[in-house]
């Protein structure tokens, strides 16, 4: 199915409510969309600039997460072009009479961006979990659950509008309390470790920091997201939140992998500093002992 661009263009000009937005064709007024346009490109250019420290940082010796991270990065980039093209052909009218652009691309685009970004936290609460396969499940499970919503979601856009509500307060509901729950998992990880170790406490501090800087963005959108949909009624603020709602995720992802890289360099400076001491001690020892 395809989108006819004059009716998009009769659909903007249009006074109709405020809850009708297509959310597959992200059907906002001319300055909604270029304000969505500004959002994407401003938070593309930090993911860019963190994915260029990372990359020439400790992650050039680990070549799965560096093709991870280049990984999520396409995708990131391919999403934020594909809206643009699409934001000045509805604004402008430069693709003629038909946009060849199925109604579910884009939401399926941020489902599949949302899940490849929630592995790098289940793998992380894996190995928390000591790999028990039987303890990493449940999450396995809302994982894919919310997946399959997101799909559900995407393609109500294009046939069935009256579930959108419904399959959106699903995909949202479950990506939230997967969120949640492997951010509370890693919590009392830290928690545990903060009293086995507490000459290390400056590295956990570090750890601790850049879990909730990671986590809140993307958590507090979706929590936007659902008071402006289901409290305030406005669904092209809705669909504006939803709009850049992967582009927060890809940035959870490398706020995480930075913190990792900040925790690991302030062990190593922790460690070095306890040598030290260690051998200043054994050094004054043995000159008393040979004094």
């Amino acid at each position: 199915m395809y989108i006819p661009f004059s009716h998009v263009r009769k659909a903007i000009s249009s006074s109709t409510s405020d809850n009708t937005v297509v959310w597959g064709v992200f059907r906002l007024d001319p300055d909604q969309n270029m304000a969505g346009i500004i959002c994407q490109w401003f938070l593309q250019a930090i993911v860019l600039l963190l994915t260029q420290r990372l990359l020439y940082g400790n992650l050039k010796d680990e070549r799965r997460l560096k093709s991870y991270v280049i990984g999520v990065n396409v995708m990131c980039l391919m999403h934020t072009l594909f809206r643009t093209i699409l934001a000045f052909d509805y604004i402008h009218g430069t693709a003629g009479e038909f946009i060849t652009v199925p109604e579910f691309a884009l939401p399926v685009m941020i489902t599949i961006e949302t899940m490849v970004i929630q592995t790098f936290f289940l793998f992380r609460c894996w190995t928390i979990m000591a790999k028990r396969a039987w303890a990493i499940a449940p999450l396995v499970v809302v994982w894919i659950s919310s997946g399959v919503a997101g799909v559900f979601f995407a393609v109500a856009t294009d046939y069935c509008p009256k579930l959108v509500t419904t399959t959106l307060a699903t995909w949202v509901a479950l990506s939230c309390s997967l969120d949640l729950t492997m951010t509370v998992i890693t919590m009392i990880y830290l928690i545990q470790r903060q009293r086995e170790y507490k000459a290390y406490s400056r590295v956990l501090m570090t750890i601790w920091n850049m879990l909730w800087l990671a986590a809140v963005p993307p958590m507090l959108a979706m929590i936007g997201l659902i008071i402006t949909m289901y409290i305030l009624h406005s669904g092209s603020w809705a669909t504006f939140i939803y709009d850049i709602l992967s582009k927060l995720f890809v940035l959870s992802l490398l706020i995480a992998i930075t913190g990792r890289e900040r925790a690991a360099s302030k062990l190593k400076e922790t460690t070095q500093m306890e040598l030290c001491l260690a051998a200043l001690g054994s050094g004054s020892t043995l000159g008393r002992s040979s004094g």
